[in-house]
């Protein structure tokens, strides 16, 4: 089966990026998220995941500076991509930033971030640079859907695992 397939693929830093950005990008993943939890808690928590846990080269988690970057870490991280995927990721990541930045410090605080023009031009910044790293972002994105309807069917287990990102710092 296709899907199961995919379930198997390869992990490390390229997986996380693609899957980061598919799920970003998919109004089926977000809309099903938004049945259990605030869109505006979703979406500042999907930018912390970014910072926190997906972009391994990220000088600062959300709440504050990382530290001492792990030069494997980086190198293992740049690895997985190529010169101009690199290039691409770091204009991504950025334009991520510069949208964080640009939040109200009101919303920062309080864990928010409003599903404005902001949140909508990073989602599809998400989605023009997993074009740029998977031949197949649509596939993708389907079977993202197809998982949380298959894997995620009770209301509790997906509303247990955001409760879990959300209290998780």
């Amino acid at each position: 089966m296709e899907e199961q397939r995919l379930i198997e693929a390869p992990s490390g830093p390229r997986a996380r990026v693609i899957l980061f950005l598919a799920f970003l990008s998919s109004e089926a993943c977000l809309d099903a998220c938004r049945r259990f939890a605030d869109p505006e808690e979703i979406a500042f928590h999907l930018c912390r995941l970014w910072l926190d846990a997906v972009y391994t080269p990220a000088l600062a988690y959300s709440d504050g500076i990382k530290g001492d970057l792990r030069d494997e870490e980086v190198a293992a991280f740049e690895a997985d991509f190529t010169d101009e995927e690199m290039k691409a990721l770091e204009r991504f990541h950025r334009f991520f930033e510069l949208r964080l930045e640009m939040l109200p410090a009101a919303a920062r605080r309080a864990g928010r971030f409003p599903e404005t023009d902001l949140w909508r031009n990073l989602v599809k910044d998400a989605r023009y640079l997993l074009e740029d790293l998977d031949p197949d972002p649509e596939k993708l994105r389907r079977w993202l859907a197809w998982l949380i309807d298959e894997r995620l069917r009770a209301p509790d287990e997906l509303a247990s695992a955001w409760r879990a990102l959300l209290d998780a710092k």
